[in-house]
């Protein structure tokens, strides 16, 4: 549901102040969203971590790296990318583990759910698992990458453009 000033709920759970957006979230933190732009909220599947990112979304596509399906159990997971700075875990504490000398990676230390990826080398930016968004429908994916590392059954046919590697801008397109 996108938020409004009219969509206002109930009393702050943080007791910072009265009215909050949605019961996860006080006003501060709509203020906040008044400011930077949309917010995007979501979590794991057992509740006990929840995050919120603000601002706009830097890019959206789905991966097919070995460590990116290896860390999920899944063929290819989709990512969409928010600046760090709009970021926050809101609940909580995620365990984090480095699947890479420079990637970070953290998921809920309860049901395992994978949250977010982090290149050292891109602080400026973290990848949120979109399917752990409340609203992942708000961010289609606009290519695949790593494709060369894909697993043979798993057709890449939807259209999107593709990369047998990394990133548009480092890797070969395909068709």
């Amino acid at each position: 549901m996108p938020l409004s000033l009219n969509s206002r709920k109930g009393d702050c759970p943080n007791k910072c102040l009265k009215m909050v957006v949605n019961p996860v979230y006080c006003t501060v933190a709509y203020r906040t969203v008044l400011e930077r732009g949309k917010m995007s909220d979501g979590g794991c599947l057992c509740g006990e971590v929840r995050y919120s990112a603000t601002g706009k979304a830097e890019s959206s596509l789905i991966c097919h790296c070995v460590s990116c399906r290896r860390s999920t159990g899944a063929q290819s997971v989709a990512w969409v990318t928010f600046p760090s700075a709009g970021f926050s875990w809101l609940s909580g504490d995620p365990m984090e583990h480095r699947s890479s000398a420079e990637v970070r990676r953290t998921f809920c230390g309860r049901c395992g759910t994978s949250l977010t990826y982090r290149h050292d080398e891109d602080p400026d930016f973290i990848d949120v698992a979109t399917a752990t968004l409340n609203h992942p429908e708000e961010f289609p994916p606009t290519r695949h990458v790593w494709v060369e590392d894909g697993i043979g059954w798993d057709r890449v046919d939807d259209g999107l453009p593709w990369f047998e590697r990394g990133t548009p801008l480092e890797g070969n397109p395909g068709t």
